[in-house]
């Protein structure tokens, strides 16, 4: 929409001429951001989209009903995921290795697991093996109660940093 000779100009006029679009507009590809500086910016970054996933907050909002040896599945790329957990319609323990081993999150990424059921808990064994979680102890997830996890790329661990109960 042209805007006319000696009209009044509004905001609505303005974004109607200057936003006028037909299609979305897009990139497909790798952006960069540099720093001619390093010492006073902080240093570059080369994949803007992967950082912007990494600082994203993965929250599930209904909570995951789970069966006997059962597996969770974390986003690769988010550093703060939140999941809640129940068991389906009796207290379960899940799978010894509770993430998989094939889809794996950022080194030192941070996992909360969060109970959703008195009656229906969620067990997360103590298992020190490759993809295993390392806990003062099992952890037992009632209503409210909290877990959480560091995962370490080095030792391949989900490392147990708090818990609330």
């Amino acid at each position: 929409m042209p805007i006319q000779f000696k009209s009044r100009l509004s905001s609505s006029i303005a974004n109607e001429t200057f936003m006028d679009r037909t299609v979305d507009t897009s990139t497909i590809g790798k952006i960069s951001l540099l720093n001619p500086d390093d010492t006073t910016h902080g240093s570059t970054i080369d994949d803007v989209q992967l950082e912007i996933n990494k600082s994203k907050r993965i929250v599930n909002i209904l909570p995951e009903s789970l069966e006997d040896s059962d597996q969770l599945e974390l986003n690769q790329f988010s550093m703060s995921q939140y999941v809640k957990v129940q068991g389906q319609s009796a207290p379960v323990t899940i799978n010894s290795l509770p993430f998989g081993n094939t889809i794996t999150p950022q080194d030192y990424s941070e996992i909360v697991l969060i109970g959703y059921d008195d009656a229906n808990t969620v067990t997360i064994e103590h298992n020190d093996v490759d993809y295993g979680c390392l806990l003062n102890g099992n952890a037992t997830l009632q209503r409210g109660f909290m877990l959480v996890l560091i995962y370490d790329n080095n030792l391949l661990r989900y490392i147990e940093k708090s818990r609330n109960f």
